[in-house]
């Protein structure tokens, strides 16, 4: 059936039961399925006749209609008069007819009826692996079709199975430096390929080898989650915690924060996406965009924060958890990694913790102070601010709030520390003076 105006469903033939409709439905479905998905369905239906349902071979059903569409890959697909005279709005439907057009044969071998053969024409090397594509996937479903119907019919006695002619599939492109010596072109699927090493070089530019830099936009992502759940809960109290501690001969950074966490796909779309923002996204759209205007104030623009977070260090330890979710996520990763590996955690807060293992020597850029930079300075030694902050200094209003640390010391009172210490020192050298 098709759906109607208001939503129901217009049967073309009302006199079909509705088993026959629903197996109808799902022979068709299953053309863009794996095939496999849908045994569930048929399980949960016909319990123990699910293989033949109505004592038909439906499996076997799904697999001709699969298989039948998958060989019609030749230039008798394409209608050569209305493909010459219409445009495309779609470049990827042009390239598909243009493929099938450069596919001239198929055709049983007649000593071996169990094979397809083709016989390929590609013009490019574009169309060379396309074509080469559509045959490595055609001999995979075939693979997958053949042992399907031995999973599902070999306890039928073998003149009974079910089957299909067609067990492999070759062309004249399988060998591939007979073929190449026939053309012009390179036979290979070239790209255009981006060292790793990129986004470090990236980093320096945007933001310069200091350290804060980093916090900031660290910082900047923290507040931006927080001003997103308070505005889903008005009770909410945002929280934001920088701390910066050594253990030893071990110096970390961390960064925490109670707001809206990130869900799996936020992660691997946008926090590990270098350039992808979640403010472009269709959720953010729906949900905090109204009359074109943005309902949450924000901080981060440019979705490269997670960059700058290499410049405090090598390897981040992030630990989330979405308010819209019951589990949160754990993963470590460096720019180097190829894969990252995320394990669920269950016993999350919601929010973002980051953690960073930093070196004695950003440690000490972090938590260097301004007292100590006039001590060295006897023209300017009350100058005590740099031309770029500290990185206490990125954010001065009091919501969401920010609590500093530097070695579990609140950042005033360490200081005040380090102050005291300075003027004595000061007191100290004017006497001697």
């Amino acid at each position: 059936g098709i759906v109607g105006d208001k939503s129901n469903i217009l049967f073309f033939d009302n006199e079909v039961e509705d088993d026959f409709k629903d197996l109808s439905g799902l022979l068709a479905r299953s053309h863009g399925m794996d095939l496999r998905d849908t045994f569930k369905y048929l399980k949960a239906k016909f319990d123990r006749i699910w293989k033949q349902p109505y004592d038909t071979n439906y499996i076997f059903l799904m697999i001709v209609l699969r298989m039948a569409d998958y060989f019609q890959i030749d230039s008798k697909r394409v209608l050569k008069i209305p493909f010459q005279t219409k445009s495309f709005k779609s470049p990827f439907s042009y390239s598909e007819h243009v493929k099938h057009m450069q596919i001239c044969n198929v055709q049983q071998i007649d000593d071996d009826k169990e094979t397809l053969f083709i016989i390929t024409k590609p013009s490019s090397s574009y169309y060379y692996s396309s074509i080469r594509s559509l045959l490595d996937d055609i001999q995979c479903e075939l693979d997958t079709c053949w042992a399907i119907l031995g999973e599902i019919y070999g306890y039928k006695e073998k003149n009974k199975q079910p089957r299909i002619i067609y067990r492999r599939i070759q062309s004249n492109i399988d060998d591939i430096n007979k073929f190449a010596s026939q053309i012009s072109y390179i036979p290979e699927p070239i790209f255009f390929k981006i060292n790793p090493d990129l986004p470090k070089l990236l980093i320096s530019p945007l933001y310069g080898e200091n350290p804060s830099f980093g916090v900031r936009e660290l910082l900047q992502n923290s507040i931006d989650a927080c001003l997103t759940r308070c505005r889903n809960d008005n009770n909410f109290k945002p929280e934001i915690k920088i701390d910066i501690d050594h253990k030893e001969d071990n110096y970390f950074f961390t960064i925490i924060d109670n707001g809206v966490g990130m869900t799996l796909s936020e992660i691997k779309n946008y926090f590990l996406t270098v350039g992808n923002s979640l403010r472009n996204s269709t959720y953010w759209l729906e949900n905090y965009i109204i009359d074109n205007k943005c309902t949450v104030r924000k901080s981060g623009r440019f979705g490269i924060g997670v960059l700058a977070s290499y410049l405090i260090g090598h390897k981040i330890i992030v630990e989330t958890k979405n308010i819209r979710e019951r589990i949160g996520y754990k993963f470590e990763t460096t720019l180097e990694q190829n894969q990252v590996d995320i394990t669920k955690n269950n016993n999350l807060d919601f929010g973002t913790k980051i953690t960073i293992q930093i070196s004695k020597k950003i440690y000490d850029i972090l938590i260097e102070d301004k007292y100590k930079n006039g001590w060295y300075e006897e023209v300017n030694i009350y100058n005590f601010y740099d031309e770029i902050p500290y990185f206490h200094e990125w954010y001065w209003f009091d919501y969401p709030k920010v609590e500093y640390r530097i070695n579990n010391n609140l950042i005033d009172e360490y200081y005040d520390k380090i102050a005291r210490n300075f003027h004595n020192e000061l007191s100290k050298k004017i006497s001697r003076d």
